[in-house]
C-alpha cells in the first residue's frame, strides 16, 4: 500500500528519519497505493497510540509534535511534545527490513488456548519509513485469528498506513 510512496531506507540513509513531525497524520494510504486527506471527526489516529505504552489523549487542535532520533540501525527514540513541553518519550529497539522500512521492537504475539485446535493468536507490528516528500510513514499491521478444531475459523486482520508531515529536520 505504500510501495510507491516511500524512500527505501538503508543503513547509510537511516538518519534521514530524524526530525520533528506532526503528531496527527494528514494522509491515510489506501489499499491501492493512493493517499487521501484525513478529516478529524471524533476518534483520531495519532502516532503515539502505535509506539507509546501509556494511553494518552491529545487534543488535535493543540500544537502536538513527535521528535524522532535514530541511534544506529537498532534503536530509535520518540519524544512527544505539547507546545514545547515534553509529555512522553519512548525508546524502542528497531530492525531495518529489506523492504526499506524500520520494524519497531514493540511487536507482539499472544496465544489463547491451543491455537487452531481450540484457541487462536493475536499479533501486531509497527513499521516506519520515510515518504517521498520527507514526511514520516507509519504502517501498523494487526491480526487476530483462531479456530475450533481447524474447522470453524474466524478472525480479522488490518493493515493501516498514515503519513505524518515533517515540521523540521534534526
Amino acid at each position: 500500500m505504500i510501495r510507491q510512496q516511500k524512500v527505501k531506507l538503508r543503513e547509510e540513509n537511516l538518519s534521514l528519519l530524524a526530525g520533528t513531525y506532526q503528531l496527527f497524520p494528514d494522509l491515510a494510504y489506501t489499499k491501492n497505493g493512493g493517499a487521501e486527506m484525513l478529516r478529524y471527526t471524533g476518534k483520531t489516529e495519532r502516532f503515539h497510540q502505535y509506539v507509546g505504552k501509556n494511553k494518552m489523549e491529545f487534543d488535535p487542535s493543540a500544537n502536538n509534535t513527535v521528535t524522532v532520533k535514530v541511534f544506529g540501525n537498532n534503536r530509535i527514540s520518540f519524544v512527544f511534545r505539547k507546545d514545547s513541553t515534553i509529555v512522553d518519550s519512548v525508546t524502542l529497539s528497531a530492525k531495518l527490513q529489506s523492504r526499506g522500512l524500520l520494524l519497531l521492537g514493540n511487536k507482539y504475539v499472544k496465544y489463547r488456548g491451543v491455537p487452531y485446535l481450540f484457541g487462536g493468536t493475536e499479533s501486531a507490528k509497527t513499521r516506519i519509513g520515510l515518504a517521498n516528500d520527507n514526511g514520516l510513514i507509519l504502517n501498523h499491521a494487526y491480526d487476530n485469528s483462531g479456530a475450533i478444531l481447524i474447522i470453524m475459523a474466524a478472525g480479522r486482520s488490518s493493515s493501516l498506513a498514515y503519513h505524518f508531515k515533517r515540521i523540521s529536520a534534526e
